[in-house]
């Protein structure tokens, strides 16, 4: 499964590593972030709700709605990336932010049966200035 598709079904906006919530109640709300070194920044909402349980986890949907900002004269541009577990084949899953494997995140979008979701902000092509939103 590649990433886009993933991220389509799993990500949560920038770093927010999900929390416990009701099955049928939102948790979440406004979250915000800048790169290392502040050039870049990312604000906006974010919410999960509890689908289920898997290996002794809560499971997540996520939902999320964020705007970037370039801060810096140089204008590299700002990008969001995640990293998220996911179930499969009974066990929990890593997906890290690989470049290679993972496009970067659309500012809106949705999630699902996740958990230890964080969206990171950063400047363009460099990793070395994602920093989590919460």
């Amino acid at each position: 499964m590649t990433f886009a598709r993933k991220a389509v079904m799993a990500v949560a906006a920038a770093g927010l590593v999900v929390g416990a919530a009701g099955a049928a109640q939102a948790s979440g709300g406004a979250v915000s972030g800048k790169t290392v070194g502040g050039c870049g920044e990312a604000s906006g909402n974010y919410q999960w709700f509890k689908t289920g349980d898997a290996g002794g986890s809560a499971m997540y949907k996520t939902q999320w709605t964020l705007k970037t900002k370039d801060n810096c004269a140089d204008k590299k541009g700002v990008e969001l990336r995640v990293s998220y577990r996911y179930w499969k084949d009974g066990a929990w899953r890593e997906d890290h932010m690989d470049r290679t494997k993972n496009p970067v995140l659309k500012s809106t979008g949705t999630g699902k049966d996740l958990k230890d979701v964080t969206i990171w902000v950063c400047l363009k092509g460099d990793d070395k200035t994602c920093a989590p939103v919460r």
